[in-house]
């Protein structure tokens, strides 16, 4: 009986570019090929890179190369290969970049009475509209994670909440406990588990990334 459970809240956290997006895209797929259903509302990236990480995962490419422009021919048939596969998977993406959690909770509601949904892959918590402007970015991130925890009970899924760590992780180079979350203690209250990303730059492994289970309340 392991595994992410429905009704729970699990943050993903890390610096940029140590790979938040790439870890919560991956447990989507690997849950879609065991008949699960997801959806990811990507306020930072475009539903088409998505869909490429998608097929990057199911045909084992690396897009590194496409971003330099070295990709092979080989390299090209595979992701196309990979795009074929990754669309019958139930995995739905929506990239609308001026989303608020009121609206995301009210998609994920539609697509749940439509489909029945799993998970729910919000990403992430600094892009998201606020309600209020004129509230404190504190309350702010506060609402953000009571309604992405009051949406994993109501919709009964897993709801994927993904974060930022502060600076001082680079400052101090050590690994990130949950009080390095960005902005708000009421995430690292509200959630069931906090899976932090540490990359040591200065370590043997420069690529070698750190998975920490931070919390997990079961």
């Amino acid at each position: 009986d392991g595994g992410f459970r429905a009704g729970q809240l699990v943050i993903i956290a890390a610096r940029p570019s140590v790979g938040k997006t790439t870890l919560a895209v991956n447990v989507c797929y690997h849950a879609a090929k065991k008949d699960r259903k997801s959806v990811i509302y990507s306020l930072e990236m475009g539903a088409d890179q998505l869909g490429k990480k998608l097929a990057a995962i199911d045909m084992g490419v690396d897009l590194s190369k496409f971003a330099s422009g070295v990709e092979s021919k080989e390299d090209r048939d595979k992701l196309d290969q990979g795009l074929r596969n990754v669309s019958a998977l139930d995995i739905w993406t929506d990239d609308n970049s001026a989303h608020s959690i009121t609206t995301i909770r009210s998609s994920a509601k539609v697509l749940n009475r439509r489909h029945g949904l799993d998970a729910v892959v919000v990403d992430y918590v600094g892009l998201l509209r606020p309600e209020d402007r004129r509230m404190p970015r504190e309350q702010q991130v506060a609402a953000i994670s009571r309604t992405c925890k009051l949406m994993a009970k109501e919709l009964d899924v897993v709801v994927f909440l993904v974060c930022q760590l502060n600076r001082e992780v680079e400052r101090t180079r050590g690994e990130p406990g949950m009080h390095n979350l960005r902005e708000s203690g009421a995430i690292e209250q509200d959630a069931d588990v906090v899976l932090l990303l540490h990359r040591d730059i200065g370590g043997e492994d420069p690529e070698e990334v750190a998975l920490i289970v931070a919390k997990n309340r079961f």
